[in-house]
């Protein structure tokens, strides 16, 4: 029933107090597909599919992974003085820049913000429903090219990754339409 919610929704939200643990998260994650990092951390040896966004405001690994961490711990007003974070930071697709998509992500938030800390979703499939025939004829044609956004090698640390880091990483990782 949830895979079928999924693909009719795509987007499901659990209300409520969830106890759930990150291997209840994991499980549910499984429900897609093989849960896995996303290709920009698989780049740098991460080897396990989840991350923790900590309420000390950093990016680190799980806690339980072995892995080297995807990157350093980054602090969020740090992101947020790079201009690829902040209050008002807009929508956004994330790894549209990498060779492949998630098929899904499964978030669980274990510290809620009083205030704040919105989390908002649009489909893009439903934004192309209900544009004019006239439009979408338009856009059959047209074509994107999917960059590395800017700030975003500075978000991740990528300098602390030796000194080719950044001419591997583009490597890795050219625009792409």
């Amino acid at each position: 029933r949830i895979r079928q919610a999924f693909a009719e929704h795509l987007v499901l939200l659990f209300r409520g107090e969830q106890p759930a643990t990150t291997a209840d998260q994991q499980r549910l994650a499984a429900l897609f597909g093989e849960p896995q990092p996303l290709e920009v951390f698989q780049f740098f040896g991460k080897l396990q599919a989840s991350i923790t966004f900590d309420p000390g405001s950093q990016i680190v690994a799980s806690k339980e992974e072995t892995a080297p961490k995807a990157a350093t711990p980054i602090r969020w007003d740090d992101l947020r003085n790079i201009g690829i974070a902040g209050e008002f930071d807009g929508w956004h697709s994330d790894s549209s820049f990498t060779h492949w998509l998630p098929k899904a992500a499964v978030l669980r938030a274990e510290v809620i913000a009083p205030v704040g800390g919105d989390t908002g979703f649009a489909s893009l499939c439903a934004a192309y429903d209900a544009l004019s025939p006239m439009m979408q004829e338009w856009l059959a044609e047209a074509k994107a090219i999917h960059i590395v956004p800017d700030g975003f090698k500075e978000g991740i640390g990528l300098d602390k990754y030796g000194p080719d880091a950044e001419a591997r990483f583009d490597a890795e990782f050219p625009p792409r339409e």
